[in-house]
C-alpha cells in the first residue's frame, strides 16, 4: 500500500478497509476504463515506460546467447519514457464544530459517507481522463464509420481497421469498444441484416466478433461512461467516449515494458490504497484524503484505430 509523503496524514484503517468494499460499487466504470486502458501496477511513485510509437519498436531484440556469454537484458527496441505517477489532490472537510456534533453516535456513518463522495469523484475524475486521452490522441480513420450508408459494411471495416494494426505492429487487436449507437447503426444496417437476417433478434458482439481476425473481445459501452454527468466546459450530456468505437490491442501482460495501447499506471493493483486524514490548524476541519496515485498513458497508437460516427442518424 503505497503512502502518502505527508508525515502529518494518518491512516484510517478502519476506513481504509471499508473503501475497498466501496469500490465494488463503482466497478461497472471502473471495468469501463481498464477496458481501454488496464492498470499496470509499479509499486512507485517515478520510472520509466517502454513507449511504441514507430514500427521498428516491435522488434523484440535478440535475448540468446552462447554458452557462458554475456546475460541480455529481456526488453522490446522501444522508447523508454519517465514517468511520474499523479497524487490525487482531491480532499474532503469534517467539520468539527457543527458536522460531528449533530452526528452524535453516528460519527462513522457520516465519514463513511464522507469517503463515498471522495471516492466516487475520483473515479468518475479518473474515468474522464482515460477516455479523453483515448479520444483525443487516437485520430478519426479518414474512410470508415460512415455504418448508415447501404454501401458500407461494417464488419468489412473493422476486419480492414484490425487487418492496419496488424501490419504496422504484428498485433492483432483483442478489444473493441463500440458505443451504444454505433452499435445500433452496425444492427440496422442493410448489409449487416442481409449476412445475419435469421439471427438478427438476437444479434450480440460474440457472432461479430467470429468474423474479425484476432475474434477480439466487443464490449458496448452501456452507459457507464455517463455517470459522469456534464462536461464544465461543455455542458451537454453525452458519453464521455462520443459516438464511434475504437479497435485497439491490450496486452494481457500488466507491464510497463510490454506493447499495448494504454494503461493505467498506478501505485496500488487496486488504483484505491488507502484513506488518510489530518487537523486543519485551526482544529476546525478533519481532511480526508485518499491514496490514489495513478498515470493514465497512451502506449502506441499505432496498436488503436478510432472509427467515428460519420453520419447521426435521427431516432
Amino acid at each position: 500500500m503505497a503512502k502518502p509523503a505527508n508525515p502529518n496524514l494518518t491512516l484510517r484503517q478502519d476506513l481504509t478497509d471499508f473503501g475497498f468494499g466501496l469500490m465494488q460499487d463503482h466497478q461497472e466504470l471502473i471495468d469501463e476504463i481498464n477496458f481501454f486502458a488496464p492498470t499496470v501496477p509499479t509499486g512507485t511513485l517515478a520510472g520509466r515506460y517502454a513507449k511504441f510509437h514507430a514500427q521498428q519498436h516491435f522488434t523484440r531484440l535478440n535475448t540468446r546467447r552462447g554458452a557462458g556469454g554475456e546475460t541480455r537484458t529481456a526488453r522490446w527496441a522501444a522508447e523508454m519514457v519517465d514517468y511520474l505517477l499523479n497524487n490525487d489532490a482531491l480532499k474532503i472537510p469534517i467539520d468539527t464544530e457543527i458536522e460531528i456534533p449533530l452526528a452524535s453516535s453516528g460519527v462513522t456513518m457520516l465519514e463513511r459517507s464522507k469517503l463515498a463522495t471522495l471516492m466516487s469523484q475520483g473515479i468518475v475524475s479518473l474515468a474522464s481522463t482515460v477516455h479523453e486521452q483515448v479520444r483525443s490522441q487516437v485520430p478519426e480513420h479518414a474512410t470508415f464509420g460512415d455504418w448508415t450508408k447501404d454501401n458500407v459494411n461494417p464488419i468489412t471495416e473493422l476486419w480492414l481497421a484490425s487487418l492496419e494494426i496488424y501490419k504496422q505492429t504484428g498485433f492483432f487487436p483483442n478489444r473493441i469498444g463500440m458505443s451504444p449507437l454505433m452499435w445500433y447503426c452496425l444492427t440496422e444496417n442493410l448489409q449487416v441484416k442481409a449476412d445475419y437476417k435469421q439471427f438478427i433478434p438476437m444479434l450480440d458482439p460474440a457472432m461479430i466478433s467470429k468474423r474479425i481476425p484476432g475474434n477480439p473481445e466487443i464490449r458496448i459501452l452501456k452507459g457507464a461512461g455517463l455517470e459522469g454527468g456534464f462536461d464544465q466546459e461543455n455542458p451537454e450530456l453525452k458519453p464521455f467516449m462520443g459516438e464511434g468505437c475504437w479497435i485497439f490491442y491490450a496486452n494481457p501482460v500488466k507491464s510497463v515494458d510490454e506493447p499495448a495501447f494504454a494503461n493505467i499506471l498506478a501505485t496500488d493493483p487496486a488504483i484505491f490504497g488507502g484513506v488518510y486524514e489530518y487537523l486543519s490548524d485551526d482544529g476546525v476541519q478533519r481532511w480526508m484524503r485518499m491514496a490514489w496515485n495513478t498515470k493514465p498513458i497512451i502506449r502506441s497508437t499505432m496498436m488503436a484505430r478510432r472509427l467515428a460516427l460519420k453520419t447521426i442518424p435521427q431516432l
